[in-house]
Formats: structure tokens, C-alpha cells, sequence
């Protein structure tokens, strides 16, 4: 009466339908786990620019107190 792909389209809706729940589950917590990463490497950026920054302001006055020495 029904054809094989019939039953197969059948089984793997019941399959889609029982996974649904832990499959988002899943995609939530990967998707947080992914965000705070990002929230770590942003932070690791703003932390390595900053101490670039400081040693380009004290090579700066370094320089500039050198000037004023000579």
C-alpha cells in the first residue's frame, strides 16, 4: 500500500521529531560555548592593545626626555 520511501520519510520525520529537543539543546550550549570564547579572545585583544600602547607612550617620553637632554 505505501511505498518504501513513504516509510523511510515517515521514520525519519518520528526520528527528526524525538531528536529535536536534545539537538537544540546542543546548538544552544555550543553556541554559548562559542560566545564566551569570543568574550575571552576580545578581552585578550583589549588587554594586548592596551600593554602595546603603554610601551609605545613610554618609548614616547623616553624619546622626548632624551631630546630634551641633549
Amino acid at each position: 500500500m505505501f511505498s518504501e520511501e513513504f516509510w523511510f520519510g515517515a521514520g525519519a520525520f518520528a526520528a527528526l521529531m524525538l531528536l529535536r529537543k536534545p539537538v537544540r539543546k546542543l546548538a544552544v550550549m555550543t553556541a554559548g560555548a562559542v560566545l564566551a570564547v569570543g568574550d575571552k579572545v576580545k578581552e585578550a585583544y583589549h588587554e594586548i592593545k592596551e600593554e602595546i600602547e603603554d610601551i609605545v607612550a613610554e618609548a614616547y617620553a623616553a624619546n622626548m626626555a632624551a631630546k630634551k637632554g641633549e
